[in-house]
């Protein structure tokens, strides 16, 4: 079975120095992704989004001419939870880390995505004009695992206390 979670979540991209973005740390609220090197991704759920965005506006202390984007409304994102390994392998030519949680980039049912994958649970950002596509093909390729479209949820990362989750293979 394999249940597929529309899943309402804050984005807010902090965009400094690699010495500003060493410096981050994760918050109550949010975890923070190493996008690149000069980007970071604050994710929370919709609910947390005022104190997400306000968390990135005080990492300003760390670089004054960073810059603080709410890129919420521009992201689509869907949980898997169940047999997701097996879902992903169908969706995705990525290998998943085995050790999780961790964070991946990179193509997934054929558009630019980022991944979160807890031991639970895979939570899928695509830009949020295809993200009807990623659904589809989601459909598609799992028929056959019982796919079941739930209710929206907010995002909850199960990050067992990472607060800092760097691209699969990247190094710090």
């Amino acid at each position: 079975m394999l249940d597929l979670i529309p899943t309402r979540a804050t984005v807010v991209s902090y965009l400094a120095s690699r010495v500003a973005l060493d410096r981050l740390g994760g918050g109550d609220t949010h975890t923070i992704l190493r996008v690149a090197s000069d980007e970071a991704w604050l994710v929370s759920s919709r609910e947390a989004r005022a104190e997400t965005v306000a968390a990135g506006e005080r990492l300003l202390i760390y670089e004054q001419t960073a810059l603080v984007i709410d890129q919420t409304d521009g992201w689509g994102v869907w949980t898997l939870r169940g047999e997701t390994d097996e879902a992903f392998a169908r969706i995705s030519a990525n290998p998943l880390p085995n050790a999780r949680p961790a964070f991946l980039q990179g193509f997934v049912a054929h558009v630019p995505a980022k991944v979160i994958a807890t031991q639970t649970a895979l939570h899928i950002f695509v830009p949020a004009p295809v993200s009807h596509y990623l659904r589809e093909r989601v459909l598609a390729a799992c028929a056959d695992l019982d796919v079941q479209v739930t209710a929206e949820a907010e995002l909850v990362i199960d990050r067992d206390n990472a607060a800092l989750l760097q691209p699969a293979g990247a190094q710090s």
